[in-house]
């Protein structure tokens, strides 16, 4: 028996769902396909596995983690490019004759603009 999940594109990515998907690939199987506005997830518990309400509790948890994650990922995603060139780059972003300014406001400036 198949239990069945609509969740709203404008809401959650294809990417997320299917991060969702893939996470509980291990106690339910999923299909994923699209009505309109809407993702339909279509959820089948492995033999053995959690229940159809059980199911339908594990698919919103980590349905609401995923895309927390998603969020992060993106918000932080320009400190992690510009921590990376610096740890990888042959030059500092500081100049050396300027120690007035610091690593971590140029960070932050950066975060908040």
């Amino acid at each position: 028996m198949t239990k069945q999940v609509r969740v709203q594109k404008a809401l959650y990515s294809q990417l997320t769902i299917e991060s969702v998907i893939y996470k509980l690939a291990g106690k339910l199987t999923a299909t994923l396909r699209q009505d309109g506005d809407y993702w339909v997830v279509d959820l089948v518990p492995q033999e053995q596995g959690p229940t159809h309400m059980e199911c339908e509790r594990l698919f919103a948890v980590e349905l609401n983690d995923q895309s927390l994650r998603a969020q992060i990922f993106e918000r932080t995603s320009r400190l992690k490019d510009l921590l990376l060139a610096n740890a990888f780059s042959a030059t500092s972003l500081i100049p050396s004759d300027d120690t007035s300014v610091s690593f971590t406001y140029f960070v932050y400036c950066i975060v908040d603009c």
